[in-house]
C-alpha cells in the first residue's frame, strides 16, 4: 500500500512542474501511464482508489471541472486492465501504441463530458500531440516506475516487470 501512496506525489509533483515550466509545449500525461501502470503491475481495488485519487489531483491542479479527469482514468484504469489480457503490454511498441490510444480515448472522455455539461472547452485538436508525446516517453516512464517498485517492495516479493 505503500507504494500505491507514492505515485499521487509523484504526480502532484508533475503537476506543478507541468503547470509552471511546461506550459507552452505539449507534456506527457504522466497520470495516465501511471494508471495504466498500476493498472498491469497492481490489477486491484486499491489501484482503483489510487487511480481515482490521481484524476482527482489532476482535476485539483488543472483547475478544471472536479471529477471528469478522476472518472476518464477509472475508466482508462478498467480499459488497460481488460486490454492486459487479450494483449501483450509487456512489448514495448505495443505498450507505446496502446498508451497512445487511452490518451486519445481520454481525451476524447473529457470533450464529450465537457461539452455534456456545456461548459466552454477548447478544440479536441490538442489531444493529439499530447498523445504522440505520452505514447513516446511511456516506455521509460514505465520503466522507471518498475525501477521504484523493485526499490520499495521487499526482497521477497516478486513484482511483475511491465
Amino acid at each position: 500500500m505503500k507504494d500505491l501512496l507514492l505515485y499521487p506525489l509523484f504526480v502532484i509533483l508533475y503537476l506543478s512542474i507541468r503547470s509552471t515550466l511546461l506550459v507552452a509545449i505539449p507534456s506527457p500525461d504522466l497520470s495516465l501511464v501511471i494508471v495504466v501502470y498500476i493498472a498491469l503491475v497492481k490489477p486491484s481495488v486499491k489501484g482503483l482508489i489510487t487511480s481515482f485519487a490521481i484524476g482527482y489531483l489532476n482535476d485539483v491542479f488543472s483547475g478544471g471541472v472536479i471529477g471528469i479527469t478522476s472518472f476518464s482514468l477509472v475508466i482508462v484504469f478498467i480499459a488497460s486492465h481488460f486490454l492486459s489480457r487479450w494483449i501483450n503490454l509487456h512489448d514495448t511498441l505495443t505498450k507505446s501504441i496502446v498508451i497512445a490510444i487511452l490518451t486519445l480515448a481520454k481525451g476524447v472522455i473529457v470533450y464529450l463530458l465537457l461539452w455534456f455539461i456545456n461548459n466552454d472547452i477548447s478544440s479536441i485538436t490538442l489531444v493529439i500531440p499530447i498523445a504522440v508525446v505520452t505514447g513516446l516517453l511511456a516506455v521509460p516512464i514505465t520503466n522507471l516506475l518498475n525501477k521504484m517498485d523493485r526499490i520499495m517492495v521487499p526482497k521477497n516479493k516478486d513484482i511483475a516487470a511491465v
